[in-house]
Order: structure tokens, then sequence, then C-alpha cells
């Protein structure tokens, strides 16, 4: 019998690497530590019902202090998203004004001072927000290893807030919290 099981595992073999590459094309490779300390910035894909990682290869560096206006905000973000860092209590952010005020300058300020620190963003696409449990997921099994080495900002542009808003629930459920907690540092 222990021969027909491994003539049998012997021709499953190569079926098996198919579909794992397969998959992989679909989901892209599991992401780990070093997947974190290679890139910075990740946008959250989704597709066919399975969400992944893709790295952002060249992220638009800005500067904090390039922003004029708007000193006290930078500030206040700057002192949450230090506490994020620092594994310290911290709040969930919203950053609201006209189109051109600097929140997605903001954010990318924040990673060009903290990137070194370990911060990672990653974009989220507002039609994605129903893969907000996955996007949780996939960062907290990456980061099981190293769990005080890297803080995420997950960052959705452009959001707008109606009940009937696709992911307005899954939203609302991550940040107000459910039964399964939220990954530490996200």
């Amino acid at each position: 019998m222990s021969d027909l099981l491994e003539r049998l595992a012997h021709r499953l073999d190569p079926i098996l690497d198919r579909v794992d590459r397969l998959l992989a094309q679909f989901v892209g490779a599991a992401p780990g530590p070093e997947t974190f300390e290679r890139w910075h910035a990740f946008r959250w894909r989704s597709g066919r019902g399975v969400g992944r990682l893709e790295p952002i290869e060249t992220v638009a560096a800005f500067e904090l202090d390039s922003l004029i206006g708007v000193e006290r905000a930078v500030e206040a973000l700057d002192r949450n998203t230090r506490q994020l860092i620092a594994g310290l209590p911290y709040n969930d952010v919203l950053l609201h004004g006209e189109r051109g005020t600097g929140k997605s300058s903001a954010v990318r300020g924040l990673l060009s001072r903290y990137a070194d620190r370990g911060l990672r963003i990653v974009e989220v696409d507002r039609n994605d927000l129903a893969e907000l449990p996955q996007l949780l997921a996939t960062l907290r099994d990456g980061t099981r290893s190293l769990p005080d080495r890297y803080s995420f900002l997950v960052f959705c542009d452009d959001l707008s807030f109606g009940s009937s808003e696709l992911g307005f629930r899954e939203l609302k459920a991550a940040l107000e919290g459910g039964i399964e907690a939220r990954p530490a540092r996200v």
C-alpha cells in the first residue's frame, strides 16, 4: 500500500506545483516580513473575490514641512502616528477638506518621515472596502513573526459616507470593533 501512495504522491506533485503557480497569479505570494522590509507602500487589490497586497515600486515622496496653513492638523496627525509606531494608544483618523488641501500629501509625508521606523502604508480603493477584514487578516499573518517591527496606515482616498456605499458596514465594523480584534499597530 505504501508503494501505491508513493507513486500517487509522485504523480500529484507536478499537478500541485502548477495549481500553486496558478493561485499565485491571482492571489500573489503571502506577504512575510521580507515583503514589508523591501517595500514601504502597497495597494490592496481585489479580484475574483480574492485580495492581495501589491507593492508600490516607487512612492511619490513628500515632506510634511511643505504643507502650509495646516500645521496644527499635521502636528496632531504626526503625534498620533508616532504613538502608533511606539505601540501606544492611537486614534483612527479621518482627514477631510477640499481637494488640494494636502490630505494625500500628508499621508505620503508620514511615510517619508517614518518608513525607516517601520511605518508602512496600504492604499485601499473605496470599492474594495468590503475586503477590509481580509486585508487585516493578511497584515496580521504577514507580521506574525515580527509583531512589533511594522506599523500600518490603511489609507482610503476619496471616501464617501452613505449607508448604501459598498464597504460602509465593513469599515464601520473595523473601526468600531467587532468580534475579531484588529491587528496591533494598524
